[in-house]
């Protein structure tokens, strides 16, 4: 909700939402969400299957106990039903648990706010998503190769989420990547970096799990940049990987039959053609995280102009922000696999560490200085601070000496050179 203080001594103030669910009480054992009517499609399953309306986010949730969803709950909503307080062994459940603010201390802060997929439903309604049931995203096929997902490991195509295990075996998939990205007109400019390899590795699962499942792979360039990568792209093409090199223009379903036809140009024979399949995969842009222009906002911290939080230095200093104290990883910079992301959490956590083990915070001595009397009270230099390190107090420039990290936006930007 909102951080104020300096480097080394961060006040955080925290909106945290009621759980329902006592959890010094509470521990795992699920009988409320085995013996709770109520659903919804579930988010962990990307709205495949249905989770309860008490439920654990999901199997590795840290603290691993269950909560309550109000918008569902019968009890919340009209004060009937009850049946998870009547189950639960050790009366952990609390309906009259309410949403509380929490302020904490702390010397830094890890910007970890990770990614979210974009509106392809809307931007690209040629390709069918949202329309057919048959068109999912990558994500989405994570989910049913796993064996917690809704068909427990078995691939097949989606149909009515309360009975997942009727879906029929998808005999027959195509994946179309780059679905936003490197699209400055309807997506993003930027390549995702993860699309490719992730591709790669479902149609290496798939294969070796279901070797007579048919994969096609429309692609406008495969990225396999990494140690290992390119040896792997040539293994999963020895597995019998099809690729067409262009871009998917439409999908839609045959009146015959109803199967998905991918109608699309194939750039290396120069020519478009049509295919049919059981199931067609997309493979949308990463964007910033839902809520991350807030949180830099509170943290006063600079964004770039793709969404993305701005690192102090590219190559240099990858996981520190223009403020002081404040620190980064993941997807909160740019979109990236797991291997650089775990890097990165290794390495903020490391200069949180450097940072705090001094015992004091050391102020660098590159910091702005305002001549008073020279300063109008214009106010630019207010406007174009990364860090808000600037303020007007009685008609003149302030400089917050903590927050300044010696950048000089605001040097030519004055106009009286003050």
């Amino acid at each position: 909700m909102e951080a104020t203080g300096s480097p080394g001594n961060f006040r955080v103030k925290v909106l945290m939402k009621p759980r329902y669910i006592d959890p010094e009480k509470c521990r795992g054992c699920g009988s409320c969400a085995e013996k709770c009517p109520w659903t919804k499609p579930s988010e962990f399953d990307l709205g495949l299957g249905l989770r309860k309306a008490v439920y654990r986010p999901f199997p590795q949730a840290v603290p691993n106990i269950y909560l309550i969803d109000p918008e569902i709950c019968a009890y919340i909503k009209t004060g009937k039903c009850g049946i998870c307080q009547q189950v639960c062994p050790t009366g952990a459940i609390n309906f009259e648990d309410k949403e509380k603010i929490v302020e904490v201390d702390v010397g830094a802060i890890i910007v970890a706010t990770g990614f979210d997929l974009i509106d392809i439903e809307n931007r690209y309604p040629e390709l069918g998503y949202g329309r057919y049931r048959e068109v999912v995203t990558a994500l989405q096929v994570e989910r049913l190769l796993s064996s917690t997902g809704p068909t427990k490991g078995y691939l097949k195509v989606p149909g009515d989420p309360r009975k997942p295990m009727e879906w029929r075996d998808a005999k027959k998939i195509a994946y179309i990547s780059c679905v936003g990205s490197r699209d400055p007109h309807r997506g993003v400019p930027y390549c995702s970096k993860v699309c490719c390899m992730y591709t790669l590795k479902h149609a290496k699962l798939i294969k070796e799990l279901f070797p007579d499942v048919e994969i096609w792979y429309y692609y406008i360039d495969v990225r396999a940049a990494g140690r290992g990568y390119e040896e792997f792209y040539e293994e999963v093409q020895k597995a019998g990987l099809n690729l067409v090199r262009g871009k998917a223009a439409e999908v839609y379903k045959a009146e015959n039959n109803g199967r998905l036809i991918v109608r699309a140009e194939d750039t290396l024979l120069g020519m478009v053609f049509e295919n049919d399949f059981d199931m067609v995969v997309l493979c949308p842009a990463l964007i910033p995280g839902k809520g991350l222009t807030d949180i830099v906002q509170k943290l006063k911290i600079p964004i770039s102009v793709d969404g993305f939080i701005t690192e102090k230095h590219p190559k240099l200093n990858p996981v520190s922000t223009l403020k002081e104290g404040i620190y980064v990883c993941g997807c909160s910079v740019a979109p990236k696999d797991i291997r650089d992301s775990v890097s990165e959490a290794w390495g903020a956590a490391a200069k949180v560490n450097e940072f705090l083990g001094e015992g004091e915070v050391k102020i660098k001595p590159e910091k702005v200085q305002v001549n008073l009397d020279l300063c109008n009270g214009c106010g630019r230099c207010v406007e174009v601070c990364p860090v808000e390190a600037i303020r007007l107090e009685n008609g003149k420039a302030v400089v917050d000496v903590y927050a300044c990290n010696g950048c000089g936006a605001c040097i030519p930007e004055c106009e009286t050179g003050a």
